[in-house]
């Protein structure tokens, strides 16, 4: 903790609550959060109740690594990506959200697969990128603004297709994701 500076001190010592380190590449981040999770262990806190995120899992698996070398109690510690976390928790309630237990994540790639499908099967005339922002939309509770009832007709199709497909492939989108966060 000598190489710390006040400010990294300061969410070390921490000991109640939640804490947000927010710095750039090269900063410190990890070195700061490895040392809160060792004093929060030092200080009494069960390991099984440390929540600690990262933006990459190659960083989660650092932090994994220097906290064993402190610890041995560092495999109950959860540390992950949000994605990560988001994607355990779906899976293990993805029966409350209508898909059934075994899923498998789709890129945007993906997405534009089964829109272009659903489109040319269906002979819409739609474009497949506006379709895509209208389901994310949807998902994520954005408003949505149709120029005719048919064009709100014509999306809420495509987002039931969609969907039924998603379903019936046992896939989930990233959009999903950020719907688990939410419940």
């Amino acid at each position: 903790m000598d190489k710390l500076n006040k400010q990294q001190l300061k969410a070390v010592n921490s000991l109640t609550g939640n804490t947000l380190v927010l710095a750039g590449a090269g900063t410190g981040k990890t070195r700061v959060l490895i040392n809160r999770i060792i004093n929060l262990i030092e200080h009494g806190v069960d390991s099984s109740e440390i929540l600690a995120f990262t933006f990459t899992n190659r960083a989660a698996n650092e932090m994994k690594y220097r906290i064993s070398q402190y610890h041995q109690i560092a495999e109950q510690i959860h540390i992950s990506t949000f994605h990560s976390f988001c994607y355990s928790y779906l899976y293990d309630f993805s029966k409350y959200v209508g898909h059934p237990n075994r899923f498998n994540i789709i890129d945007d790639d993906d997405r534009l697969k089964i829109i272009k499908e659903i489109i040319k099967n269906n002979n819409l005339e739609i474009l497949d990128k506006d379709a895509l922002r209208f389901i994310s939309n949807i998902k994520n509770h954005t408003s949505t603004e149709y120029e005719t009832i048919n064009q709100m007709v014509l999306m809420n199709f495509i987002f039931h297709e969609y969907q039924k497909k998603l379903i019936h492939n046992a896939k989930m989108d990233l959009d999903d994701l950020f719907i688990s966060s939410k419940i």
